[in-house]
């Protein structure tokens, strides 16, 4: 389930005309991971694999999944409220006035008024 999840998001990512459904319910593991995988997060997946001729068929499964999930593109936002931002934003604007204000005070304008 969830190699059939990456494979329709990675799909979904090269086409994006073509939006199909991502089955993150079908598996307690897929929704879980359902922000991770196709959401508003960054995520790193790592693929290991083994030197080892024994594990030919493991490594080369292994890669193949690892191209599939690199197509995968997420586009991860900060989660803000917008009055919290504004909030945020004037009071830096107020402490850049403050700057400005002491430099002029300190530069001599404002004596002799």
């Amino acid at each position: 389930t969830l190699g059939m999840c990456l494979s329709r998001l990675a799909d979904a990512t090269d086409s994006s005309k073509n939006k199909q459904h991502i089955p993150y319910r079908d598996s307690q593991l897929t929704w879980l991971l359902n922000d991770s995988l196709g959401g508003n997060s960054k995520t790193a997946m790592l693929a290991n694999i083994s030197p080892a001729s024994i594990n030919y068929e493991e490594t080369l499964s292994t890669l193949r999944f690892a191209m599939t999930v690199k197509k995968i593109k997420n586009n991860a936002v900060i989660n803000e409220d917008p009055q919290q931002r504004l909030i945020r934003e004037l009071r830096a604007e107020i402490e850049e006035i403050k700057v400005k204000i002491l430099e002029l005070e300190e530069g001599g304008f404002g004596e002799g008024l």
